[in-house]
């Protein structure tokens, strides 16, 4: 078991059969109830950022090599996205397996997210960033929301309607144009979610999406705007 595993397991105490989750299959009959999913995808996404600092620190203090730098950020980022991805899939549907299509879907999100780690890597090895390297390695864990929000999509009926929140914060445009024009299918909105890097606020969005139904967006335009459903 690896330090990343080892570290899950600690943090997943009591929940039992969390750590049946593997990057390359599910192990069958893993149940866990839906309501902590978001709570255990955050400890995806702080010991993924732990990793990815500490292994940046490392480079950039002679311990490692760049080859080493590489292998090790994309293997951490590709662990958290398989994890994440599986908890947003099971936050639908809590007894889903892993098919091809998902598969297919995790390896174009790490595509992209490999080809930032690159540019990432680039500006360190020629030390051209302009944002302190740690805090850059950090937001690329923040991605990892995106894998859930994909997982949890991919077992969404379009009959689902999902509204792009603005919380407290300064927003971009690109946040105030998909709150104004919300709500949206699943199919709609996979290719752009808060934190994806698909926003001009990439990894800092402070937004979020709320789930309903084509029947409760029914009942809040018959019952009024301000009702809460």
């Amino acid at each position: 078991m690896c330090r990343f595993d080892e570290a899950m397991a600690k943090h997943g105490a009591g929940k039992p059969g969390f750590m049946t989750i593997a990057t390359s299959a599910i192990v069958k009959g893993l149940k866990l109830d839906p309501v902590p999913l978001q709570t255990h995808n955050q400890v995806i996404k702080n010991l993924t950022q732990e990793e990815m600092i500490g292994l940046v620190r490392r480079f950039r203090e002679g311990e490692i090599s760049y080859e080493s730098l590489r292998s090790s950020l994309e293997g951490s980022v590709y662990r958290g996205l398989v994890r994440s991805y599986v908890m947003g899939t099971r936050s639908v549907k809590p007894d889903a397996e892993l098919s091809d299509y998902d598969f297919d879907k995790i390896q174009d999100l790490f595509s992209k997210q490999r080809n930032y780690l690159r540019n990432f890597m680039a500006d360190m090895v020629l030390d051209t960033g302009k944002m302190p390297y740690e805090r850059r390695a950090a937001m690329y864990a923040s991605s990892l929301d995106n894998a859930f929000y994909s997982g949890s999509f991919s077992r969404m009926s379009n009959e689902v309607l999902i509204y792009w929140n603005l919380n407290p914060a300064e927003h971009c445009e690109d946040c105030i144009d998909m709150s104004k024009d919300s709500p949206y299918t699943p199919d709609e909105l996979s290719a752009k979610t808060p934190r994806s890097g698909s926003t001009r606020c990439l990894g800092n969005c402070k937004c979020s999406l709320e789930v309903t139904t084509r029947a409760k967006r029914l009942a809040r335009t018959m019952l009024g705007s301000s009702a809460k459903l």
